[in-house]
């Protein structure tokens, strides 16, 4: 056990750290397929939001797969779901949000 503030010898932070780093200095494409916000940044069109976000995911998942862990290969893989599984989760005195979320994940 390791106290707050001591999180480079935590061995589950120290693995995604190794992962975070290849991210640095990489840029995604949000619209890969075409723009779905309008000149406010609000979503027009849901399905071509989720095509792109599913094309970004799916990079993300080419890229961790390259990684080692403790020299141990990375195994991802992209999970296409709308909801999350944290969804039905509610946590005693908290306030369950409205349902009229968008759709996208």
């Amino acid at each position: 056990m390791h106290v707050s503030g001591q999180s480079a010898y935590n061995p589950v932070e120290h693995s995604m750290s190794t992962l975070s780093q290849k991210l640095v200095g990489i840029i995604l494409p949000i619209d890969k397929f075409g723009s779905y916000l309008n000149s406010q940044s609000q979503i027009i069109d849901s399905e071509l939001a989720i095509k792109n976000f599913r094309h970004t995911g799916k990079l993300l998942c080419i890229l961790w797969k390259r990684d080692l862990i403790f020299r141990k290969p990375v195994t991802v893989q992209y999970t296409d779901q709308k909801r999350s599984p944290f969804d039905d989760i509610i946590f005693p005195g908290s306030v369950k949000e409205s349902d009229n979320e968008s759709d996208i994940p």
